[in-house]
């Protein structure tokens, strides 16, 4: 009899446990018992990407969708003309903690897909999939995003709970969660967020056009980019100006960007979390046309034979050091470089002229001696090697030669994997010799497989 009690009792701990209550999943069924109002999808979907707080892609049976989800607003990370906005990145990054790629989540639509009216649109102006996304736990992921004070309750566009995410976003305001533990940033971002619409209702006025592209400018290199350029989504947000058409562009000084432009990496332009963000040093050239166009760049200056060239004054903190042989450029950041007025100041701070050796190194070493750099390249010149095979057959007659680039200063022998492609190969950089030694007194190294 005490067994069997004992044995009754580890059954029903076991059933009731938190851990089972937390590895159950809740299926479409249990859920439209509290959603009554929506649509669900009767087969589960799997999370492939979250884009931020408020877009996500999933997998659908078999096919990729990108996600809308309704109801809800966070502030922008990623939007192509708009800057990075107060808790932009903390919603994605808790956007990012609840959603895993790979987990599988529910779905839930306005209506029945073919509807009429507006329970029955489906689909957003982007084509993207406008949909309730919930967990399998039975959360709403929209509501809770509002809840935790990650995100608006959407208002400009009514919706079927639209009245319960209201609730929900006041219940966060009050309790001064998530971004509503600042609600002056967020009164300012509502503001900055009214004056992007503001300015795209005057452009599409002066246009005479429902919608149009905007042109953007970059402050710091002056260029402006159109919608077909490869670096149109891509300008820092600090230093980007919107204008409705190229000639507002040109007027302000700016010039159409080469095709071939390429916007170089700022970890900068991605701030992690809102304490990042860094606004314009120029409030009124951040967003819209101005009469008056803003100042050209400053002018160079040279130092000792180094050619340096100021940043414009809206990057202060830069260096940008060009090469005239080259017609090549470096940027650095201020944390990277320290300015001398002279060769003695620069000297009594610990600090060398490049490619010069220090005191005491090399006594061996004369003033009328090459630099090191300079033996390094005449010991990789050293060495014997052709162009074409037929000037190789001059020196030598081998059936398998050595294979060399110039450029990787890599050479590759019958047993190496891409020995075929590279015989064959056509580039300039391609040269051949009789033997391994020959390479290597050329100064090539072998291929690692």
């Amino acid at each position: 009899m005490r067994s069997l009690f004992i044995s009754v009792f580890l059954g029903t701990t076991l059933l009731f446990s938190p851990f089972q209550q937390a590895s159950a999943e809740v299926s479409w069924q249990q859920l439209k018992k509290e959603w009554p109002l929506l649509w669900f999808m009767k087969a589960p979907c799997q999370v492939h990407k979250v884009v931020d707080g408020d877009t996500t892609h999933v997998h659908c049976n078999g096919k990729l969708e990108k996600l809308r989800l309704v109801g809800i607003d966070t502030p922008e990370t990623k939007h192509p003309f708009k800057p990075v906005e107060y808790f932009g990145p903390e919603a994605s990054a808790r956007a990012k903690q609840l959603l895993h790629k790979g987990d599988n989540v529910i779905l839930a639509l306005q209506g029945r897909p073919g509807g009429r009216g507006r329970k029955g649109r489906q689909r957003g102006v982007y084509g993207r999939l406008l949909a309730y996304l919930f967990t399998t736990n039975g959360r709403m992921f929209n509501a809770q995003m509002v809840k935790e004070g990650y995100a608006f309750a959407m208002t400009r566009y009514p919706h079927t709970y639209m009245e319960r995410f209201v609730r929900l976003e006041q219940e966060a305001k009050a309790a001064r969660r998530g971004m509503w533990a600042n609600p002056e940033k967020v009164t300012e971002m509502q503001a900055g967020d009214q004056q992007y619409r503001q300015l795209r209702r005057t452009c599409n006025r002066r246009l005479g056009r429902n919608r149009f592209d905007w042109v953007i400018g970059d402050s710091r290199t002056r260029y402006f980019f159109v919608k077909r350029h490869r670096a149109y989504f891509r300008t820092d947000y600090r230093t980007r100006r919107l204008f409705c058409s190229q000639d507002e562009a040109r007027a302000a000084g700016f010039r159409q960007a080469p095709a071939g432009y390429r916007i170089p990496f700022d970890p900068g332009a991605h701030p992690k979390t809102s304490a990042g963000i860094q606004a314009p040093n120029n409030p009124s050239d951040s967003i819209g046309p101005r009469d008056v166009p803003p100042p050209p760049p400053q002018g160079g200056h040279h130092h000792h034979g180094h050619s340096s060239n100021a940043a414009p004054s809206g990057h202060r903190g830069f260096l940008i050091l060009g090469n005239p042989k080259r017609k090549t450029f470096r940027i650095l950041r201020s944390s990277q470089y320290r300015v001398f007025s002279s060769v003695q100041e620069a000297e009594a701070a610990g600090y060398r002229r490049v490619g010069k050796m220090p005191k005491g190194a090399d006594n061996a070493t004369s003033d009328a001696s090459p630099s090191p750099r300079r033996r390094r390249r005449g010991k990789k010149g050293n060495g014997k090697f052709s162009r074409s095979l037929s000037a190789l057959k001059e020196r030598c007659n081998v059936d398998e030669p050595v294979v060399g680039n110039r450029r990787s200063k890599v050479y590759r022998t019958s047993s190496s994997r891409g020995y075929k492609r590279a015989l064959k190969s056509k580039s300039k950089n391609t040269v051949f010799f009789c033997n391994e030694q020959e390479a290597s007194s050329a100064g090539f190294r072998a291929a690692k497989r």
